[in-house]
């Protein structure tokens, strides 16, 4: 069956107009308000009045922030100044004993939980120096049989070393000049011998008997500067340098003048 023969049923419905297209929501019915929610900040105020900040801004409005411990203002308000901290101080130290004795009370009081009865425990105990100890004390324990063993075989560095005849002797004193058949050569070295003194300055040694002949060397200068090309130009003159310089002819060809 082809498209051109298929047929559709189509009705058609005439839509009259009406309030109700499109939908009208009358205006009592929307949430135009702003829902008031508690704040967080009212709440914990209002729990704690005693340390709320009794400054107040500029409006006349009490302030909304927490006091520091110990006094009446806030950091904003002064609290932060030297001051202030140290009287907050001192206050808090004055009232450490009522605060250690609420605490007990909170420890022995079977009417409080038991988590809260051991952590008042707890800090009264530490408030009182009472603290377990944080480091491990390390003592030395019995040697091993295998360390004595040892010990017995390097012996023990901090004894003092003491030798035996079977370890080895000890060394015998130098022997003297007379020993060693070299008395002769000590009589010069006696004969010869000066005192030296460190402040004295180093001078030339004296010849001995046994000393070697020198023969006289005549001393050498060194020569610098002008003085060394002065001496250089004049044995150049001396040798006919600068004539033999002179005497050459150059390699170029010469051509007079016109």
């Amino acid at each position: 069956m082809s498209d051109a023969n298929e047929i559709i049923d189509v009705e058609a419905e005439e839509i009259e107009d009406s309030d109700n297209l499109p939908a009208v929501i009358p205006a009592d019915a929307s949430n135009s308000e702003a829902i008031e929610l508690p704040n967080r900040q009212d709440t914990l105020l209002a729990d704690n009045p005693e340390r709320r900040c009794v400054a107040t801004n500029s409006r006349g409005e009490r302030c909304r922030k927490f006091a520091i411990y110990g006094s009446t203002v806030c950091r904003t308000h002064g609290g932060a100044t030297k001051r202030v901290k140290e009287a907050a101080r001192i206050r808090v130290e004055n009232a450490s004993n009522r605060l250690m004795g609420k605490l007990i009370e909170f420890a022995f009081d079977d009417t409080k939980p038991p988590d809260v009865q051991l952590k008042a425990i707890q800090n009264s105990l530490d408030r009182a120096g009472l603290k377990p100890p944080a480091e491990v004390v390390l003592a030395q324990g019995e040697a091993k049989p295998y360390e004595t063993v040892f010990d017995s075989i390097g012996g023990n560095p901090s004894e003092p070393l003491v030798y035996d005849g079977s370890a080895g002797q000890v060394a015998s004193p130098a022997p003297a000049y007379g020993d060693t058949g070299y008395s002769g050569l000590q009589s010069v070295a006696e004969e010869n011998c000066e005192p030296s003194s460190d402040s004295e300055p180093l001078r030339q040694a004296r010849p001995r008997e046994f000393d070697r002949e020198k023969r006289q060397q005549p001393r050498e200068r060194h020569i610098t500067g002008e003085a060394a090309i002065r001496l250089a130009n004049e044995a150049n003159r001396q040798h006919g340098v600068f004539d033999e310089q002179l005497a050459l002819e150059s390699p170029h060809k010469r051509y007079r003048r016109p």
